[in-house]
């Protein structure tokens, strides 16, 4: 038989060998009642769905009553007495949004641990962050897939009564690379919307050799 016939029967033979499966582990020993009650997330409803058929029925419904309104105002004008006004109320004053007091007075750094290099203010003008963008990473090793790592941006949630972002970040091996070394390793971030500091990450790192489930938890407060 061919040198190069028994390589190729032997490999796959000798790479299921050495391939090693996941490491079994209990669920239950890596709960952590102190992080579980620490961390409350909370769904965030997402709003109704707006019909075309109710915007466009609300649209002519105002523009019958603007009709009417200005039909109504004119015959009452047309009625008045030559040479008298109709009295109308005085136009509201325009109140400011914000009193000159808030508007002048400076932001302070946020959190109020950092220093005078820290930042003033926290919210971008634009928020960086897209609801469900989804960005997904390709390793090659030899121009064999190994594997994928992606990240993603998830609708926002309630932690601990304040609106926050929520991301995710998965790494996987692909199935080739897995007869060596297999990896599923999954990550979750939550971030405080107004100020931008984190609240909580965990890992759960599930590969051939090692199981690891990091929880960690940040109280600002």
């Amino acid at each position: 038989m061919n040198k190069n016939k028994i390589v190729l029967i032997l490999f796959p033979l000798l790479a299921s060998s050495c391939a090693t499966l996941f490491t079994e582990y209990d669920e239950k020993l890596l709960e952590n009642k102190e992080f579980s009650d620490s961390l409350k997330v909370e769904e965030i409803p997402a709003p109704e769905t707006v019909k075309v058929e109710d915007v466009k029925a609300s649209a002519n419904k105002t523009a019958d009553e603007t009709a009417e309104a200005t039909a109504a105002g004119a015959k009452k004008v047309s009625k008045a007495k030559p040479g008298k006004s109709n009295s109308a109320k005085p136009p509201m004053k325009a109140e400011p949004l914000v009193s000159p007091e808030k508007a002048s007075k400076p932001l302070k750094h946020q959190p109020e641990m950092e220093d005078g290099e820290g930042f003033i203010g926290r919210r971008p003008k634009v928020d960086p962050f897209v609801d469900n963008e989804e960005l997904i990473y390709a390793v090659s090793y030899f121009a064999l897939e190994g594997g994928r790592f992606t990240m993603k941006t998830h609708p926002f949630v309630e932690v601990n009564g304040r609106k926050s972002y929520r991301f995710t970040f998965h790494a996987r091996s692909s199935s080739t690379f897995s007869l060596f070394y297999a990896v599923d390793d999954m990550a979750e971030f939550f971030m405080d919307y107004e100020d931008l500091v984190p609240y909580s990450y965990t890992i759960k790192a599930k590969e051939s050799k090692q199981v690891r489930d990091v929880k960690s938890f940040y109280n600002w407060k």
